[in-house]
């Protein structure tokens, strides 16, 4: 009865989602992909309630297929330093997620401090962009050694050497595209083929950008946020297990919702708000487990108070942007800092197995 009633209250979500989708393209007008201020007419705050409530409907109807309490933050590795002659004991998971939440913290500090110097950072061949690239560049590397690691392996997988490899020419893309394939560094002239692109540079993404963002964005979000809480939730996924190795635990959740608050041009997408929401709901689902079961919740508190706040700011305050778009560099940032994470993640995975 109760798993029955689940699986109805994720379907009317996503019913509903689907119905507002079209309500969009028939009666309000609204096309799937598009980048403006934020509104906040009254269609658009219908529109928002009705995906609050729809993300709720669905994080309740997964997180509700069981009731057991996976502490995950205690399988993660520790790391150990002695100072002073004190031994200090560190989860690297707690760190890692600190680091990223102090970073972002500054970086959204900086914006109300000086929009000028948030925006200097994120301009072309500047520290936000090179920094993605090379994140993304390392992770596509550790795909490669993993792929080693899992060829080592007997019986040979062919599926889970294949999907390593997958990643790596992903992420190899990923970061090329993020330097325009060294365009601009190396100052090539603009081949021919690339004259339609939006941005004049030597790169596929700006042929379509808003389209190509749109399914980044939301592709991290399902990848990184929504399937390992499926995963965590029910474990009796039908995937194979050759693919299952791949799915990230739930630590990059909270790592991956970092990202999940840098929205301003393209908040009024239906994608977007579904992720911020979803995420903010899984977060609070994860809070109250701890609180229930009297567990650490202090940093989890932290990131959804993060989450919430920063992502008002940048609605409320966005106008101050000097690019329009430029959140979205920053959303990029954190999101190749996820995908970094997540390829440490498989790597020590497989090191284990094939040692």
């Amino acid at each position: 009865m109760m798993l029955f009633f689940n699986r109805n209250l994720i379907f009317v979500g996503l019913a509903v989602l689907v119905l507002l989708l079209i309500l969009d393209y028939y009666i309000f007008d609204i096309p799937i992909i598009f980048e403006i201020e934020p509104q906040f007419s009254a269609v658009f705050r219908f529109r928002t309630v009705v995906i609050f409530l729809c993300s709720f409907c669905l994080v309740a109807g997964i997180a509700a297929i069981n009731n057991h309490f996976s502490n995950f933050w205690n399988n993660n590795k520790v790391l150990r330093i002695k100072w002073f002659g004190y031994h200090l004991t560190f989860n690297t998971a707690k760190l890692t997620l600190l680091f990223l939440t102090l970073s972002s913290c500054f970086f959204t500090l900086l914006f109300l401090h000086s929009p000028f110097a948030y925006s200097i950072y994120s301009y072309e061949d500047g520290f936000i962009e090179y920094t993605s690239a090379l994140l993304s560049a390392i992770s596509a590397f550790l795909f490669l050694y993993i792929t080693r690691l899992i060829w080592r392996i007997k019986p040979l997988n062919r599926i889970k050497v294949f999907t390593a490899i997958s990643f790596s020419l992903i992420f190899f893309l990923i970061a090329l595209e993020e330097i325009s394939w060294f365009q601009r560094i190396l100052d090539i002239p603009l081949l021919p083929a690339f004259e339609d692109n939006q941005q004049q540079e030597t790169n596929l993404h700006n042929f379509a950008t808003d389209e190509v963002e749109l399914f980044y964005y939301s592709g991290s979000f399902v990848f990184l946020i929504l399937l390992p809480f499926i995963y965590e939730r029910y474990p009796k996924l039908p995937i194979p297990q050759s693919l299952a190795f791949y799915i990230p635990s739930p630590i990059i959740i909270f790592i991956g919702s970092v990202f999940i608050a840098y929205n301003y041009d393209m908040w009024n997408s239906l994608f977007i708000q579904f992720s911020f929401f979803c995420t903010l709901f899984i977060l609070l689902f994860y809070l109250f487990q701890q609180i229930s079961n009297n567990k650490e919740y202090e940093l989890t508190t932290i990131v959804i108070g993060l989450l919430i706040i920063q992502q008002a700011i940048y609605l409320v305050w966005g106008e101050e942007f000097k690019r329009f778009w430029e959140v979205t560099e920053y959303k990029e940032f954190y999101i190749s800092w996820t995908f970094f994470i997540y390829s440490l993640e498989i790597f020590y995975k497989s090191k284990s197995l094939s040692s």
